[in-house]
């Protein structure tokens, strides 16, 4: 399973980036964890960053946006991915997927919000 943390040594090897085509789980991480230097920071990629969907509980919308503005600083809001997510199975259960539902669309509303009020 690919998180925003497992794209570090990705940008850090990958420098002049320009696009992206995976999408990683919603899941954010402590930005301490990013290398000091600045290596893994990607200016060139902007505009619209997507992301699949994780489980509800897991998902901090601040920790997420943190973890976005610091790594991809020009990516001006975010789309939601719901395509192949039962195969991840750690995260997908159909019984949470429609109790939890809910609970996950406001934490992407309020990720959605934390892009449109910077």
């Amino acid at each position: 399973d690919l998180s925003l943390k497992g794209l570090i040594p990705l940008l850090t090897h990958c420098r002049q980036l320009k696009a992206l085509e995976v999408h990683p789980a919603a899941l954010g991480f402590d930005v301490s964890l990013l290398p000091a230097d600045g290596s893994a920071v990607n200016p060139h990629i902007t505009g619209k960053f997507v992301l699949h969907k994780a489980k509800a509980s897991d998902v901090d919308p601040a920790a997420v946006f943190a973890c976005l503005q610091a790594m991809f600083p020009n990516v001006t809001r975010v789309a939601r991915s719901d395509a192949g997510y039962s195969d991840y199975a750690e995260y997908y259960d159909p019984y949470w997927e429609e109790k939890y539902e809910f609970e996950y669309a406001d934490k992407w509303a309020q990720l959605e919000e934390l892009f449109d009020t910077r």
